[in-house]
């Protein structure tokens, strides 16, 4: 039995190992990591060389989302700093009211289509005194945006030829339909295309910030440095946008208006253009359509700076949750349908930037005294002696009249008033009388 049991076991160890030569055999050329990324030798190389083209080819390069986020920070600061600078820092009660309409009406997709009067006693009491920058950042918001997002080839030139002087102005549009094309037949193609076509034209060197020295590079540099002064020109030759700008007696003044906005839009350029060309994913802007009611908790929007709105929300300017949202001031961008290098791994949605929104404003409640057992939370009318220390209560509110009045009493005291009226007096001391 013993010798049977020696000669048995061997061959129970080949039967065992047997399975796992033909595994091997089967998988003998999968040597560069799990299957879901690197099946062969030759995926591995052809990645590898992707890899290196990144390094050296600026078309290829992928762009870093934390660079992303904070030039589209340092635009949104240069954007409030110029609007703030050049425009009525006031409620706009000067002009007409077919003035104000047609404000509005340009604003369609960014502003609820109302009239002015409707809209204004609804926004926050900065807002409200301060129409001008906010407006004018809004505006100027929808210009970038529509100019360069939603057309995204819009530094192409269309020549035909080297000849070719004018080429087609048009050309951009043609291609952009051509991208929409392609986008119903596969996302990721059209997402990679379009991000490979903006590098490409507008690659820079790797040792500088300056074009490449590719004849593509050079003449989309031209094209894009002539298209900037020409966007510059457009936006302060609109009537509507001119309507909130202030007055200026100077030339020099007015120079330095232009050079600061051409500036502005210059930068917003190579935002834009190193975000599309390295993010390798379609675009999507959301607007007031896509945001009609605000909502606190939501990761696709923020309450503009004249709410105050914080984890403690200010009473009287907080916008109103669940409330309508009345003028986006930032639209949101997100982009989407990204294909990693490896083997089917696709990232997921990446929001660039939060849109910023005006909303109704939160009612104020006014100041009220609540008793237990009250079931309308409304203080009765008290008689004698109990209606006398109310209103003597009333007259003098400092903290040890209120915890006296609490402990016997029994009442509780229930304000909803802006946290600093909440705040009592100081109390008088030898050094403060």
């Amino acid at each position: 039995m013993g010798r049977t049991n020696q000669t048995r076991q061997p061959e129970r160890k080949s039967e065992e190992r047997k399975p796992f030569q033909e595994d091997k055999s089967e998988t003998q050329n999968r040597v560069y990591g799990p299957g879901n990324y690197f099946l062969s030798r030759e995926e591995y190389y052809d990645v590898l060389a992707q890899c290196n083209l990144m390094e050296e080819n600026a078309c290829s390069q992928r762009c870093i989302l934390d660079l992303v986020s904070a030039q589209f920070n340092h635009l949104d600061c240069t954007i409030r700093t110029w609007t703030h600078a050049w425009t009525r820092r006031e409620s706009m009660s000067h002009l007409q009211s077919d003035e104000k309409q047609d404000i509005i009406n340009s604003l369609d997709g960014y502003c609820v289509q109302e009239d002015w009067d409707s809209i204004h006693p609804l926004l926050p009491p900065g807002t409200r005194a301060n129409m001008g920058p906010v407006l004018g950042a809004t505006m100027l918001y929808q210009f970038i945006f529509s100019k360069l997002i939603d057309s995204p080839f819009w530094f192409l030139d269309g020549k035909i030829s080297p000849t070719d002087v004018d080429g087609d102005p048009q050309f951009h549009l043609r291609l952009q339909y051509l991208y929409e094309r392609i986008r119903e037949a596969s996302v990721y193609k059209a997402a990679w295309w379009k991000s490979v076509t903006i590098g490409e034209c507008n690659a820079r060197s790797a040792f500088d910030n300056n074009p490449a020295n590719t004849g593509l590079a050079q003449g989309t540099a031209v094209q894009r440095k002539a298209t900037v002064e020409s966007l510059t020109d457009e936006l302060l030759g609109c009537r509507v946008f001119q309507l909130l700008l202030r007055p200026l007696e100077y030339k020099k003044d007015v120079s330095l208006r232009h050079e600061q906005l051409h500036r502005i839009l210059h930068d917003a350029v190579n935002t834009i253009l190193y975000t599309e060309g390295g993010m390798f994913g379609n675009t999507t802007i959301e607007r007031l359509a896509d945001l009609p009611v605000f909502v606190h908790e939501s990761d696709r929007m923020t309450s503009h700076m004249h709410h105050f709105t914080s984890p403690q929300n200010t009473p009287c300017f907080a916008a109103l949750d669940g409330g309508r949202t009345l003028i986006v001031t930032r639209p949101g961008l997100v982009y989407s349908q990204m294909q990693a290098l490896g083997h089917g791994r696709i990232f997921p949605p990446e929001r660039v930037v939060k849109a910023e929104v005006l909303a109704e404003v939160k009612r104020p409640t006014k100041e009220r005294v609540s008793r237990k057992g009250s079931t309308s939370g409304v203080a009765k009318p008290t008689k004698g002696r109990r209606a006398q220390r109310a209103k003597k209560l009333s007259a003098s509110p400092s903290v040890a009249d209120a915890k006296d009045d609490t402990g016997e009493h029994g009442e509780d005291r229930e304000e909803s008033v802006p946290l600093g009226k909440q705040i009592p007096p100081r109390r008088k001391t030898f050094w403060r009388q």
